[in-house]
């Protein structure tokens, strides 16, 4: 679903979907995400743009063995990951946002700040972000940017119990 009314704008989908990378990590993926934001034309020249999203992951194992190597090492040595069949684990992420955006002929500015809340890992991260651009002629546009994002962990992390081989 999507759409916008006034200067609103929201958005929500589901998925569902079976992975199996290499026939060995084998589990169902449930996906949900909404995210909502408002257009605030404060002058001619500079809009603001508050917001919120929310995006939830909930793995089920099937049952499945990794292995993993690292041939670095001077003997082989295994090390394995058992997800048994039908471990759940979810991440939520619930974050907020703004950006401020300033234009003008030739020039735009943006800043933007974003807050994320993780279940796993149970913290709250800042990602910033800024950027400019200026149309030096029809044909060319110089661009400079800054930003730094938080990463969700990805599903091996969130499932797998790592152990030693004997």
């Amino acid at each position: 679903i999507f759409g916008t009314w006034n200067n609103l704008s929201f958005s929500a989908d589901y998925n569902y979907t079976r992975n199996r990378t290499l026939e060995v990590f084998d589990y169902d993926l449930k996906t949900i995400n909404a995210n909502l934001d408002y257009q605030i034309p404060l002058t001619p020249y500079f809009s603001l743009k508050p917001g919120l999203s929310f995006h939830s992951v909930e793995a089920t194992s099937k049952d499945t063995l990794l292995y993993f190597s690292d041939q670095d090492l001077t003997t082989w040595q295994e090390v394995y990951a058992v997800n048994p069949e039908g471990s759940i684990v979810t991440n939520s992420i619930v974050s907020g946002f703004v950006r401020a955006e300033y234009f003008m002929e030739k020039l735009r500015l943006i800043g933007a700040l974003r807050l994320d809340k993780f279940n796993n890992p149970d913290r709250w991260l800042v990602s910033p972000q800024i950027l400019a651009t200026y149309a030096v002629s029809k044909n060319m546009l110089l661009r400079a940017s800054y930003g730094r994002s938080a990463r969700a962990p990805f599903i091996a992390n969130l499932f797998a119990t790592f152990k030693p081989s004997k």
